[in-house]
C-alpha cells in the first residue's frame, strides 16, 4: 500500500471518509482509493460517534488498519483546501514563470526597465484606479458616478441618466495604452513615437468629456423646455425653467473631478512620451 509509514519515520497522517461504521465488523475508511479498517476501542479519538461520509484524519499501519482517528472540522477542511490551492498555484506559477521567463526578459531588454515600470503603472491606473467621478447629490439629483478611465471611455451621458458599458472607444483606449509594449517590436524608425499616443489620448479624453458634459447640459435644457411646452406652459415660464435647468446642469458639470487614476496616467504618459521621443531622435 502507498503512503504507509516505514520504520524510523514519523507516522503518516492521511485524510479520508468513513464509508462503513463499525458494528459487529470493523468500520472502513477510504483514502485515495484505498480502504482502511478500524475499531472504536483504542483508535477512535472523536468526541462524537462515527457517521457515514464523515471526514476524518488517521494514521495507517502496514496491515491496512487505521488508528488515531480524529474528526476533521469544517475549519480544518477549509484550511486544507486553501493549502491545496496554494500548493497548486505555487507549482503552476513556477512552471509558468519558467515558460514565460524568456519572453519577459526579451520584453524588458527591448523596453528598458524605466519604460516597463511606467507602462505597468499606466496600465493599472487606466484599468483599475478611479480616474473620474461625478457627484450630483448635492444638487438634489440621484447621479453618482465613479469609474476608471477605461470605463469612462464607455460612458454615455443622456437625459435618462449616465450609462457605462463596453464600447469601441474603450477598446481603442486600451489598445493605445498597450502601445509602449508593442512599439519596441516594430522595426519602423518612427515606431518609438507610438509611445506618445497615450499622452495624446489622455488630452483628447479630457476634451471629449468636457464636450460630452456640455452637450448633456444642452440636451437636458432643451428636453425641459419641450416638456413644459407640451403641457401648454407660457413662453416666459418655459424660458425660466430652461434657465434654471441650465444652471442646475452647470452645477452638475462643476461637480465632476479627475481622480488619482487620471493624474497617474498623465504623469506616466508624459514620461513614456519623453523617452519615446528621445529614442526616436537617437535613431534619426
Amino acid at each position: 500500500m502507498s503512503n504507509l509509514p516505514c520504520e524510523g519515520h514519523q507516522p503518516v497522517t492521511l485524510n479520508g471518509t468513513i464509508i462503513k461504521v463499525p458494528d459487529t465488523t470493523p468500520g472502513l475508511i477510504v483514502s485515495d482509493g484505498t480502504q482502511y479498517s478500524f475499531q472504536l476501542a483504542g483508535h477512535w479519538q472523536g468526541s462524537t460517534a462515527p457517521a457515514l461520509n464523515q471526514k476524518v484524519s488517521f494514521s495507517p499501519d502496514p496491515q491496512g488498519h487505521a488508528s488515531a482517528i480524529q474528526v476533521v472540522t469544517p475549519e480544518g477542511l477549509t484550511r486544507e483546501k486553501l493549502d491545496d490551492i496554494t500548493r497548486s498555484v505555487l507549482k503552476n506559477g513556477e512552471g509558468l514563470s519558467q515558460k514565460l521567463g524568456p519572453y519577459v526578459n526579451a520584453q524588458v531588454s527591448r523596453m528598458t526597465v524605466q519604460v516597463v515600470v511606467l507602462s505597468l503603472v499606466l496600465l493599472v491606473s487606466f484599468l483599475a484606479l478611479t480616474g473620474w467621478s461625478l457627484d450630483a447629490t448635492k444638487e438634489g439629483l440621484p447621479i453618482t458616478v465613479s469609474c476608471s478611465l477605461y470605463q469612462l471611455l464607455g460612458t454615455q451621458f443622456t437625459t435618462d441618466g449616465v450609462r457605462t458599458g463596453l464600447t469601441l472607444w474603450s477598446c481603442l483606449g486600451l489598445v493605445i495604452m498597450l502601445m509602449p509594449w508593442v512599439s519596441p517590436w516594430l522595426k519602423h524608425r518612427h515606431a518609438p513615437l507610438l509611445n506618445v499616443l497615450p499622452l495624446l489620448a489622455l488630452v483628447l479624453l479630457a476634451v471629449g468629456v468636457h464636450r460630452k458634459l456640455h452637450a448633456f447640459a444642452t440636451a437636458l435644457t432643451q428636453a425641459t423646455g419641450q416638456m413644459f411646452g407640451r403641457f401648454g406652459a407660457t413662453d416666459s415660464f418655459q424660458q425660466s425653467m430652461e434657465r434654471e435647468t441650465s444652471q442646475l446642469a452647470q452645477h452638475v458639470i462643476e461637480s465632476a473631478t479627475w481622480g488619482l487614476g487620471y493624474w497617474l496616467c498623465l504623469l506616466c504618459a508624459l514620461g513614456l512620451g519623453w523617452l519615446g521621443f528621445r529614442k526616436w531622435q537617437a535613431m534619426r
